[in-house]
């Protein structure tokens, strides 16, 4: 890989992190400022065009900065999101919650899916193999400005609504580990994305996990908070 190509896929990294943190168009003076490649903002208008020319980055509108297209957010989700340990700030919380879980099914089911909607700041779910769903964090859901901008409330509403049929379709039924649909991948609506985590436990309640949130959710965080749950659930199976 040249310099010019490293530095393409680290402009693209920084495209994506920013949006996720910021949810705005990004520009390329945002990337110099912010990251420093010792370039000019020019060489780094180039690159985004490169990589909107690749189908990875888009203009929401003219004279705009750029923003991850689905297949942006596929590629960065493969390329970029990590198997890093979760912080202790968050492991303690959910091995508490999980470890309630064991004892106390029904009332820490529903503490499990509200500390993962805390920590996250998403919408949570538990669905068990029992048939019930459980949520958490529907507000911080709807308070995204993905969903505002674009007025899918009531698309999502009626999703949620009709949720224990299309929960199958987060997550196949034979996996047992996590997957990330993104956009018109997710059934609920092509403005969002999920992090699911099917678990198969004989005798237990608990059959599917997930993290629901706009397209430029944190997947670093979030990928990584269910592959913790999915070592400690496996733990505790033990």
């Amino acid at each position: 890989m040249t310099g010019a190509e490293m530095r393409k896929r680290l402009v693209f990294e920084a495209v994506v992190r920013e949006h996720i943190r910021s949810a705005e168009p990004i520009g390329s003076e945002t990337i110099v400022t912010e990251y420093g490649f010792g370039v000019s903002p020019a060489t780094i208008r180039n690159d985004m065009a490169d990589l909107e020319e690749m189908g990875l980055l888009e203009q929401p509108y003219t004279s705009a900065g750029r923003i991850p297209t689905e297949d942006g957010y596929r590629y960065f989700v493969e390329e970029f999101v990590g198997q890093a340990p979760l912080e202790n700030d968050w492991r303690d919380p959910l091995l508490q919650a999980v470890e309630r879980l064991r004892r106390e099914a029904e009332a820490a089911s529903a503490e499990l899916i509200r500390t993962m909607a805390e920590l996250t700041g998403g919408l949570a779910f538990l669905r068990s193999g029992r048939g019930t769903t459980l949520f958490s964090g529907i507000a911080n859901l709807f308070s995204q400005p993905e969903l505002r901008e674009s007025g899918r409330y009531v698309e999502v509403s009626r999703a949620l609504d009709d949720f224990d049929r299309l929960a199958t379709r987060l997550c196949g039924e034979d996996d047992d580990g996590c997957e990330v649909l993104i956009g018109t991948e997710n059934p609920l609506s092509p403005e969002l994305s999920s992090v699911t985590l099917h678990c198969h436990r004989s005798g237990s309640a608990v059959s599917l996990f997930g993290i629901i949130g706009p397209k430029r959710m944190d997947y670093d965080t979030n990928v990584t908070l269910m592959r913790f749950l999915h070592e400690i659930l496996e733990e505790a199976r033990r």
